[in-house]
């Protein structure tokens, strides 16, 4: 869906129509939503076009077969100012995640 509008914000209650992220934080493609936000002066909010989403069950056999990076997130990484390098830093961090086993012992340093 390349033509959709998805915002991301934060908020002190939940809004209609979107989804929770992280506490304070939600994503919406609703209009109602979309189209209120430019106009909160001091909004953390980043907007982006388009999404693809999956088949029913395909996320969690991907999960299953740990072809994803999952890592916590923080209003500070959703909101960063400057997003240079972030991916860089996101993917080394996960790396290191994925070097512990689910006992949170180390298999390689």
């Amino acid at each position: 869906m390349p033509q959709v509008t998805v915002a991301l914000f934060a908020a002190d209650r939940a809004p209609i129509a979107a989804f929770h992220v992280v506490q304070g934080v939600y994503l919406s493609i609703h209009p109602a939503n979309v189209d209120a936000l430019p106009s909160r002066p001091g909004q953390r909010l980043r907007f982006f076009t388009g999404f693809a989403g999956w088949a029913p069950n395909q996320l969690q056999r991907e999960l299953k077969l740990d072809a994803w990076f999952v890592l916590p997130v923080t209003e500070e990484i959703l909101f960063r100012a400057d997003t240079s390098g972030l991916w860089k830093e996101l993917f080394e961090k996960a790396r290191g995640s994925r070097a512990e086993n689910k006992n949170g012992d180390r298999l390689r340093s």
